[in-house]
């Protein structure tokens, strides 16, 4: 079965919160019946002991997913940035490799202001944000490219949410709505100063640091970046060493959320021929010496005669076969990255 990217995806709890001495307004505080975006605001405070839970009881994956994490090893080299980044964590995504282009949003939690990569170095403590539909390659350590990057400071006392939020302000879960006073800075993500009616129907950063104990919870946020419009990507371009054109048939994913590829366009893009054996099903590569079989809904990928499993087999879509992006790192042996534009670069080593 194949989940095109095109079409819209049910919405999903929305919030990625991370919390600091934070404070909450307290209940003795008067709430109108129906609080506006405007309502007064008690003086008084307590502090937040737990995260601010989602309103809807559906259980999702949050729009934008947060690993935390400290730079243990920083690479530049060739016009590629990227640094690992390690947890103690026993259970779930331990190390991960992050991709830094002109595409990531690289901010610091103290400041509220954008920084350089010059700016990162090894021992700080990081948290990376990427969309749930952001593509992992998943090799070990895990490897991406992010949305938001925020260098974290024990002296920060400010919240950070990243997410959804409609023409109310009101996050995709029902659970924070933000009113924005005359001294909240707005700003888009080229650092330009927006109007209020610019955050409507946007993705965003919130840096917060206290909130009204309402229903739903409302604060007057420090800082809101806009990152991006409510868009729905398609990944239909290919980017090979650098030259970028328009795949044939788009990508999906499949059943196992492994973006899977077309492989007669990309093979021969990348010099191979392909052969089609209709009786057993199987697609033969040939470049040279090397030679590549595989044979669809089988996880069983010749390589000489070496056999791998990729965890995902190869599917057959209208009439057009598709493998794993896994596929083009450990049998083509290529550097994979997807940009957020839904485009697919592809450098062989």
């Amino acid at each position: 079965m194949k989940i095109k990217i095109k079409k819209c995806l049910p919405v999903a709890l929305a919030l990625v919160i991370s919390t600091s001495p934070l404070a909450t307004y307290a209940e003795g505080g008067v709430e109108p019946a129906n609080p506006g975006m405007d309502m007064p605001i008690s003086d008084e405070v307590r502090p937040i002991l737990d995260e601010i839970e989602p309103i809807k009881d559906e259980v999702a994956v949050p729009n934008y997913i947060e690993f935390k994490g400290k730079i243990k090893e920083i690479n530049s080299k060739e016009g590629r940035f990227s640094f690992l980044a390690e947890n103690d964590l026993e259970e779930g995504l331990d190390k991960l490799v992050v991709h830094m282009t002109d595409r990531v949003i690289l901010l610091d939690d103290e400041s509220m202001d954008f920084i350089s990569l010059e700016d990162l170095e090894e021992g700080m403590e990081v948290s990376v944000f990427y969309d749930k539909e952001t593509i992992m390659l998943m090799s070990y350590p895990a490897q991406l490219e992010p949305d938001v990057v925020v260098v974290r400071n024990e002296e920060a006392v400010t919240g950070i949410m990243i997410d959804k939020f409609d023409e109310d302000l009101l996050s995709d879960d029902g659970s924070l709505r933000l009113i924005i006073k005359d001294e909240v800075e707005l700003i888009d993500r080229d650092g330009k100063e927006i109007e209020r009616e610019d955050l409507q129907n946007k993705d965003l950063i919130v840096f917060y640091s206290i909130v009204m104990d309402s229903y739903p919870m409302q604060t007057i946020p420090e800082k809101v970046i806009a990152i991006r419009n409510h868009e729905v990507k398609v990944f239909d371009h290919l980017k090979l060493n650098g030259e970028e054109f328009k795949l044939d048939n788009e990508m999906y994913y499949g059943e196992e959320r492994e973006l899977m590829l077309p492989l007669r366009q990309l093979a021969e893009a990348l010099g191979y021929e392909v052969e089609w054996v209709q009786e057993s099903r199987t697609v033969n590569l040939t470049k040279g010496e090397e030679k590549i079989s595989l044979t669809i809904g089988l996880d069983k990928y010749q390589y000489y005669n070496l056999e791998h499993e990729l965890g995902t087999a190869p599917e057959l879509v209208d009439e057009r076969t598709y493998v794993p992006l896994s596929f083009m790192k450990s049998i083509i042996y290529a550097h994979v990255e997807v940009t957020m534009d839904g485009v697919l670069e592809v450098t062989r080593y």
